[in-house]
């Protein structure tokens, strides 16, 4: 009799035991991860990388979202096909990856959230991730040509638009018939004839000393190495091209004295402003005439008119001689 009770009560335990570790309360709350940034290549496209860690074999759905200003859109979800400029691929049933193209400026302003369903024992579970942000790839900008002045020294401005406040490593590389090698580098004080001088923590100046025309068949390359969330970040410039001073002599390098300031002559002016001064002088001397036309006839009315009233008021008066009376 004890024995059969102790046997049901092993039973019973093994029993809840069993129902405990197989209800929905061990994996409803799984986890979505994702990267919280990730950087656009400078092709403009990005991945992410999305990974739930729920007991499950399978995914009853999975989708990307883009969140901005406080609005929720659905990028990309399980079985649609038409998904613009984002291509999903299932890596296994609890990792997927979104790549995605064409990405613009206004793309970083936004975020993106994972978001997986999952199904155990018929019931779904949703669950997000932590939006990942975007973030533009850096970029190493060099000038494509430089000037080697005439005692054989050049400079080539290196720089990077990285937002970081240090640098890893950077590099001024030759270029020559497909071959690279490094002329100078971080932390090397022997550079041969070159002098390496940081401006600041995104801007480095090479100044080459004692080129030949040996030099000027080759190209010269900026590098930057940069940390970026732990990971190591390399990228190039464009390769320098060094050119030599054409026609250049000692008398050209001799600072002329400097003559007297003169008097900036006025400009004379065009032929459409010539045609409109004759036009204003040619208006101006028709008004003239006419104020003076005017005037005249007023005169010659005002004088007409005086000597019209003049004559009816007078009384024409025959002055005869009396004759003479005898005595």
């Amino acid at each position: 009799m004890i024995l059969n009770i102790f046997i049901i009560f092993i039973s019973t335990v093994y029993l809840s035991c069993q129902q405990s570790l197989e209800s929905p309360s061990q994996w409803s709350d799984f986890m979505v991860t994702q990267p919280r940034c990730q950087t656009v290549n400078l092709d403009g496209w990005a991945s992410i990388s999305c990974e739930h860690n729920a007991p499950v074999t399978s995914i009853v759905d999975v989708r990307l979202n883009r969140v901005s200003e406080g609005r929720n859109e659905m990028l990309c979800q399980k079985g649609k096909n038409d998904c613009e400029n984002i291509v999903m691929y299932p890596q296994n049933p609890n990792k997927c990856l979104f790549i995605l193209l064409k990405l613009g400026p206004e793309d970083m302003d936004a975020t993106y959230q994972c978001e997986f369903t999952v199904k155990k024992d018929g019931i779904d579970k949703t669950r997000t991730g932590t939006p990942t942000r975007l973030r533009p790839d850096f970029v190493v900008t060099q000038p494509r040509c430089q000037t080697v002045n005439l005692d054989g020294g050049a400079s080539i401005s290196c720089e990077h638009s990285a937002p970081v406040t240090s640098i890893v490593d950077v590099r001024l590389n030759r270029l020559s018939q497909g071959n690279s090698s490094m002329l100078c580098q971080k932390g090397n004080n022997d550079c041969e004839n070159i002098v390496m001088y940081p401006q600041n923590p995104n801007k480095c100046l090479f100044i080459l000393l004692k080129l030949g025309p040996e030099d000027m068949d080759a190209t010269y390359e900026c590098e930057f190495t940069v940390k970026i969330d732990g990971i190591d970040k390399t990228r190039t410039g464009t390769p320098t091209r060094l050119r030599p001073v054409q026609n250049v002599t000692d008398w050209d390098c001799v600072t002329p004295p400097t003559p007297p300031a003169l008097p900036t002559p006025a400009p004379h002016p065009q032929l459409p402003d010539l045609i409109w001064i004759l036009i204003g002088l040619m208006a101006l001397l028709l008004l003239y005439g006419c104020v003076i036309t005017c005037v005249f006839i007023r005169l010659r009315v005002t004088s007409q008119s005086h000597s019209i009233v003049h004559h009816e008021n007078s009384t024409y008066v025959e002055m005869r001689k009396a004759p003479l009376l005898a005595k």
